[in-house]
């Protein structure tokens, strides 16, 4: 049976519930659907886990698999397709450097001041790579080697400690501006959940539990305003504006506080008093 592949009459909502991240966006698994096989649609499969059939691009052959496999794919190839693009096939890692794997090559800045020669493909150690969407971000050589993808372009694999709602913050950010954006990094002494280095601004995504008066109390022996008022003022005084999201404004009207948010962004003005509250609703 063949489905209506009419893109317009799926439910979108469902499918993104099948990610941490929107589905239509950055990896969209619908370029993958095998209308023709599937006997069902993309906004009926009841989890991400289920298999169904999805067509690779680099063989136009039909798998049965899931859309978590989809994800984690390497280079968005099928298997036998990947270890040959890599050139991993038959192929120790051995004494090889960056160079010799065109994928890698491919991802190597140029800002970096040493040469791909030099660097051999298992090292340890950090330097600056950019994704086929022109996302410099930095990574450690061996994760690259074995095929780590944009934490910019998929966050959701990228952020494994990350609430669904921070997902959807650095989604939202990554969807809608063009700024680098780093996740749970240091300013000063204290990590913060998202920093846009580029215009000094830091996000704190505050979940009632965790932020709630009793739980600040117990850990830090003081009461959860003074708490995020002393964070803001210290972020504040190394150089960044902090912003504070708090859960119960987030699940209450997320589509209120996304176009807060960016309309903060685009102009600067970061003094929004729904971004500034210094202790949620208990």
């Amino acid at each position: 049976m063949k489905l209506n592949n009419n893109l317009d009459s799926l439910n979108l909502e469902k499918i993104k519930k099948l990610r941490t991240t929107s589905a239509l966006q950055h990896h969209n698994f619908l370029d993958y659907w095998d209308w023709d096989k599937n006997e069902i649609r993309p906004d009926e499969v009841p989890r991400r886990s289920s298999k169904v059939f999805l067509k690779y691009k680099c063989c136009n052959e039909s798998r049965k698999t899931t859309i978590h496999n989809l994800e984690k794919s390497r280079h968005n190839m099928c298997y036998k397709h990947a270890q040959e693009y890599t050139g991993k096939k038959n192929s120790s890692p051995k004494g090889k450097t960056v160079a010799d794997f065109p994928y890698m090559l491919e991802q190597w800045s140029p800002n970096n001041k040493v040469s791909p020669y030099e660097i051999s493909c298992q090292s340890n150690k950090y330097f600056l790579w950019v994704c086929p969407k022109g996302h410099e971000r930095e990574a450690l050589v061996y994760n690259i080697y074995k095929g780590r993808k944009c934490g910019i372009c998929f966050p959701s694999l990228s952020y494994k400690n990350s609430s669904r709602a921070e997902l959807e913050i650095i989604n939202y950010l990554t969807e809608n501006f063009n700024y680098n954006i780093l996740h749970n990094k240091n300013i000063g002494k204290l990590n913060v959940d998202v920093i846009l280095p580029e215009i000094g601004l830091a996000i704190e995504y505050n979940g009632k539990y965790w932020h709630s008066n009793q739980k600040i109390k117990e850990k830090y022996k003081k009461s959860a305003e003074t708490y995020h008022k002393e964070r803001k003022t210290y972020i504040e005084e190394n150089g960044f504006k902090l912003l504070y999201i708090w859960e119960k404004d987030w699940k209450k009207n997320t589509d209120y506080i996304k176009e807060e948010l960016k309309e903060a962004i685009k102009n600067k003005q970061f003094n929004k008093s729904i971004f500034n509250k210094m202790k949620g609703e208990e």
